[in-house]
């Protein structure tokens, strides 16, 4: 499995080799990846999402540019510091507020 914080897998998936470019340095984003590998953190780089594998309105998974599946219970979706939740609308319910869209959970 991924990163085990609080009992959780945790796999990143990036478009670059590169976390976060228009933050890190090569260097930088090389030592974040080190760091949260350490913990079990998987990342997946050079890929995007391309669908979103849901039913009845609850997203089970996500398909990638290169055919491959991952398999998830929470999504976290940014690009830079705004949330990227367009890819959403449609599929899932969602809460707008002044601070823009938000994937509404219950908690369970």
């Amino acid at each position: 499995g991924g990163g085990r914080g609080g009992g959780v897998d945790v796999t990143v998936l990036t478009q670059g080799n590169i976390l976060i470019p228009n933050l890190f340095t090569k260097h930088m984003s090389e030592m974040y990846e080190k760091y949260f590998m350490e913990k079990g953190v998987k990342f997946v780089k050079n890929v995007e999402v391309k669908e979103i594998l849901h039913c009845s309105g609850t997203a089970y998974g996500c398909q990638l540019s290169d055919g491959r599946i991952i398999r998830a219970q929470m999504f976290i979706v940014g690009i830079g510091s705004k949330p990227a939740t367009e890819l959403f609308h449609g599929l899932l319910k969602m809460q707008t507020n002044e601070f823009g869209s938000a994937i509404w959970v219950d908690g369970s």
